[in-house]
């Protein structure tokens, strides 16, 4: 490329681009193995992937999402070494659609509807560059599976629950209340 005086100019530009994505596999595990009982039994959406050997993962972030809508959060941070697998609990639950002129039919008909959900694999990786790791990451593009007419239980989910987490805990807490804020402070310590 020419400047304006002719003098040459040369410009250059460096792309980080992701790792590939792990192939996901999701397994809904909806009835206990034939000859046991179904008593204790809880369903299961239950995700697996082949952990790839790569310095760069730090590991893979399942995020839970609403079907067709903007709107998504981490579900449980899986780091690298921790393998591929995920045992999340779901239950069915009737009237949960994505299309919207079906959940107005039913809201409507004065039916309790929920939105469909899903749940997103994507791969967490470091970035190096010149040598020098950065202070951000990327993600692959993520995989993506619909879970019909089965919602998450998220209050049953007990996993690390942010990408700096180091013990597992449960996704959701029941919300106890405080009467003083002294009660409140307590349960923070």
């Amino acid at each position: 490329a020419f400047t304006c005086d002719m003098a040459s100019a040369a410009s250059h530009f460096q792309a980080v681009t992701p790792t590939t994505a792990p192939n996901v596999v999701m397994t809904s595990v909806t009835s206990p193995p034939s000859q046991e009982s179904f008593a204790g039994f809880r369903p299961l959406a239950v995700l697996s992937w082949v952990p790839e050997d790569n310095p760069l993962i730090e590991g893979h972030a399942v995020y839970l999402a609403l079907r067709d809508l903007a709107a998504i959060r981490l579900l449980c941070w899986v780091p690298k070494g921790s393998g591929g697998h995920l045992e999340v609990p779901i239950a069915r639950q009737k009237h949960t659609y994505s299309e919207d002129t079906l959940l107005l039919r039913d809201y409507w008909n004065k039916q309790q509807v929920h939105q469909e959900e899903e749940l997103i694999v994507a791969t967490r990786s470091a970035v190096i560059v010149g040598g020098v790791k950065q202070s951000y990451h990327i993600e692959s593009p993520a995989s993506s599976h619909r879970l019909g007419s089965w919602l998450v239980l998220t209050e049953a989910v007990k996993c690390l629950t942010s990408f700096e987490a180091k013990y597992p805990e449960y996704v959701t807490h029941p919300v106890v209340p405080a009467w003083t804020q002294e009660e409140a402070l307590t349960m923070y310590d």
